[in-house]
Parts: C-alpha cells; structure tokens; sequence
C-alpha cells in the first residue's frame, strides 16, 4: 500500500513538471497613436526569471516612400527585446520578406500599471528591390499603446 502511494506521487509529479517547465506568455494588443484602424500587438514571454517581447505584429503602418507614395504597412516582425528590471525593452530585427522587401525594425517601449499598459515606438524601414530599382520606405516613429488582455 505503502508502495503504491508512492508511486502515485511520483507519477503525479512527473505529470506537473512539463507544463512548469514551460514559458507563461501575456498577450498584449493595441493600436498606434496617430493612425486610425491600425493594431498592434506583441507576446511577453516569461521563461524562469527572463521576459522577452516577442511574436509582435503591425497593422497600418503609416510609411512614407521615396517614390512619393504613402502606404499602411501590415506584417509582423521577428524582433525579440528582453524586459529589464526598470520595465523597458529594446529590440531590433532584420528580414527578407518575399515579395522583393527588405525589413529592419526597432522596438522600443516601457511598461506602465504594474505590466497592465506599455507604450513605446516602432520604427519600419523597408527597401523594395524591383525592376525599376530601389524604393526606400520608413514609418518614422510610430507610437503606440497596448493593453495586457485576459
């Protein structure tokens, strides 16, 4: 009987430990400050003691071109920013896109409320590379705000 009990906890802590070892993650999602249905959002990421912003993601993005044109730039971003202990984050990504793009963003932004609101910038360069040369692209600084959701 001994035995068996014993067993039983074992096997009950051998259930509990995958999902401990596991990252909690937070959703935050919001919009950008000067741009009219746009959405922006973003994980946090906490794994032991380390939170990172990851997985963010961009809807109508302001961003002025060289050719003249101004589009809303929609996508996402493989930037990952580690949180500090005064609740800030930086991060910078570089990618190819298909299509003939190339995008570098930089990330930057505090947390507010105990981790309920952030707030901060995101800058979008890209570079089209087509037929008829290069077509430079930059969003400037897009300001945004987010809410931690359920």
């Amino acid at each position: 009987m001994r035995r068996t009990a014993i067993w039983l906890a074992a096997g009950a802590v051998a259930l509990l430990a995958p999902a401990a070892a596991q990252a909690a993650k937070t959703h935050y999602s919001g919009s950008f400050d000067e741009a009219q249905g746009s959405a922006f959002s973003f994980d946090v990421v906490k794994k032991q003691r380390t939170r990172t912003v990851r997985n963010v993601e961009f809807t109508g993005v302001p961003t002025y071109c060289s050719d003249g044109g101004m589009h809303g730039l929609n996508g996402s971003s493989n930037v990952k920013a580690k949180v500090g202990k005064d609740l800030r984050f930086v991060g910078t990504s570089y990618s190819e896109v298909p299509g003939g793009f190339i995008v570098f963003a930089q990330l930057r932004g505090e947390f507010r409320q105990n981790r309920a609101i952030a707030a901060g910038r995101l800058i979008l360069t890209s570079r089209m590379i087509g037929a008829g040369g290069f077509v430079d692209c930059s969003s400037g600084f897009a300001e945004f705000t987010v809410a931690r959701q359920p």
